[in-house]
Formats: structure tokens, sequence, C-alpha cells
């Protein structure tokens, strides 16, 4: 296989077909480098300062992928990248592999990796997502939109919410009475979307809202006690009339799940970890179109707990799409290899595989 150019050292990674139900193209695969997989990247790299000083390639080797560095932190050996490129295809019928590059030596690569809401991370989203926030502290009043769109959002104080561990990197710890709001109105209901949340929801309270869009009461995802208090439904209010347009149902608290909400046509559907539920009729409902949009919070019904990725999206992401962005995010989807050097010969004899958190 070829080799890139100045570059000392690789890995393979290997993504697993069984996982991908249809092919894909742009879809952001997350690489987790750890201890027990990946740490040869940190034994050689030694410090924050040179995260960049890596390359993604797809399988031939030299053609490069862009990165996204979510997470970096040398001293605990633990690394979130997300990475993609335009045209990328990842097939559902054999193994896709590709190549992580590092060497301490080589200057930072900063062509096609970056940090959050960097150029080259810009390139990882598709233009069909709109807003993507990885949860993370800018400071400790705002969090970064990671797309090109710029949909940066202000927490409603300095540390509240307050940046914890999530399940993958950090997320944003709410405690019934924080807020993250964003200025823009992030997806039309009366339009194709998907909204992917990961979260862990700690209590109950009544009624308790993930995420609301203005105007007014339109367009919420909110706990709710329509069946039972672990009820998650997508909801929109015209004339002071509730409508359920999508619902996930047992929502367990003390436990991190991915659960998406896609309208696609006439028909609105959640999935729970990856796994489609039923579809249900969706209709017009009232609103301007216009305004902002907030995170764990609205009027008196707050999130208790953490919110660890916002993803929306102008479109409805297919079925395989969402399976497979469960299992990326949940480090199921990839193997790691061994460490390679230039010439070719293996330098380490383990190979390590992807684990579930």
């Amino acid at each position: 296989m070829a080799w890139l150019s100045g570059w000392d050292n690789r890995i393979k990674l290997t993504i697993d077909n069984t996982k991908i139900d249809s092919e894909l193209s742009h879809f952001p695969v997350t690489v987790v480098l750890s201890s027990t997989h990946g740490d040869c990247v940190f034994d050689e790299l030694t410090s924050n300062a040179n995260r960049t000083k890596i390359a993604f390639t797809k399988s031939d080797g030299t053609t490069q992928l862009y990165g996204e560095i979510e997470e970096w932190d040398d001293a605990n050996e633990s690394a979130v990248i997300h990475v993609s490129l335009s045209g990328w295809s990842i097939s559902s019928s054999a193994d896709t592999d590709f190549y992580m590059y590092y060497d301490s030596g080589h200057a930072a690569n900063t062509t096609y990796i970056g940090d959050i809401d960097s150029t080259p991370g810009h390139s990882v989203w598709d233009s069909n997502f709109k807003f993507v926030c990885h949860m993370v502290d800018a400071t400790t009043s705002t969090v970064k939109d990671s797309t090109s769109n710029g949909n940066d959002g202000t927490k409603g104080a300095a540390n509240n919410p307050i940046e914890a561990t999530g399940k993958i990197g950090k997320g944003q710890d709410f405690g019934g009475h924080s807020s993250i709001t964003f200025s823009s109105y992030l997806f039309n209901v009366n339009a194709d979307y998907t909204i992917f949340v990961i979260f862990n929801q700690e209590s109950y309270s009544f009624k308790d809202v993930l995420f609301h869009q203005y105007p007014y009461y339109n367009h919420v995802l909110t706990f709710s006690d329509v069946l039972t208090n672990d009820d998650l439904s997508v909801r929109a209010e015209s004339d002071s009339s509730w409508d359920n347009f999508g619902r996930v149902l047992e929502v367990p608290f003390d436990t991190y799940k991915a659960v998406t909400f896609t309208r696609a046509s006439d028909y609105s559907y959640g999935f729970n970890d990856g796994v489609k539920g039923t579809g249900y009729a969706v209709g017009t409902f009232g609103g301007t179109g216009s305004g902002g949009s907030t995170l764990g919070y609205f009027s008196d019904r707050g999130f208790y707990g953490i919110i660890d990725e916002c993803r929306i999206s102008n479109s409805a992401r297919s079925d395989a799409w969402i399976k497979a962005t469960y299992n990326t995010l949940w480090d199921t989807l990839l193997t790691y290899g061994s460490e390679e050097t230039d010439s070719g010969g293996v330098t380490e004899n383990a190979v390590f595989f992807g684990m579930a958190f």
C-alpha cells in the first residue's frame, strides 16, 4: 500500500461493514484514541501541542481526509477526532480501510486537521448539517458550532450549564435551570430534518425540555407525562393544542442514550440508539419559522442531566446513516490496527479492537 510522503508512522483503521446497512458518502467517522487502542500515537507525539501533526487518508494511503479534533489529552492518552471528506464512500458490502499517520517531526498539518470550528474541521460536515455541537467549552460561557454556519451558543451564565465528562469527550451538565441559546432558527419543522442528541437524563420534573425552538411553544423536543415520565417526544403547539409528531419511549434515567428524530415527507420517525421506531403521520404546524433556539430550558421547563452531542440536518438522514452515527459515537464501528513504519514493517504485534464505553 502506498505511503503518504514525509510521515514516519501510521495505523490502519477498519470500518466494520456489518454495521453499515447501505453505502454512505461524506459520513463523519469518529476516531477514539485511548491507552487501549492507539496509544502508540501518544507515545510518538508526547504533547497536546503536537495534536495537528497527524493525517488521515483513504484506503489508497495517500488521499487525505479532513479531521476535526474534538478532544486531545496527551497526559491521559485520550483523543476524539471526527474524520471525513466530500465524496468519500463507506461500503456496506466490504470493510472500508483508512489510515492515520502521525509523526512528531512533521510540520503541523493545518490544511487537513483542525480544532472545533476550524476551516479544515468544517469540511468534515456535509452541507446538510446546519448545526453540530460537541458541547465542549469554548469559554465558560460559550460553545461552538462545528459547521461553517456559525450557530454558536451562549450559556445562561458562566458555567451554567457546566462542562462535564460526557459519553464521548465532554458534555454540558444542565441542572433544570440551565440553558444554551442560539440566535438562529436551526430547522424547519414543516420540511425534512434530522435532530440527533446524546444525553443522560438524571431526573424528571414536568415536560422537561431538551430542545426548544421559537416561536412560542412550537418545535419542542421534550420529555413529558403524555404516556410515562420517560417518554421523549417531538411536539408542536398550534392554537394551544399540543400535537405529537414523533415519539421515543422508555428512555431510562442515568444512562447515555442516542436519540434521533427525522421528518421525511409526511412522516416523522424516532430512533432509540439507532433503532427505528413507529412512524407518525404529520401535517403542517404553525409558527413563523424565525427566532432563536434553546438547549435545556424553556419557560419553567428545564432538563436535568448531561447533553453530550447535538446535530441538526436539513434533510431526513437515512436509516443506515442514523445507525452508523450511533455506532461510530459509541466506538463500535472501528478496528484499530498496529503501528507501521515508513518501510511498511510492523513494529508492534498487538492489534487493538474498537470498544464500547
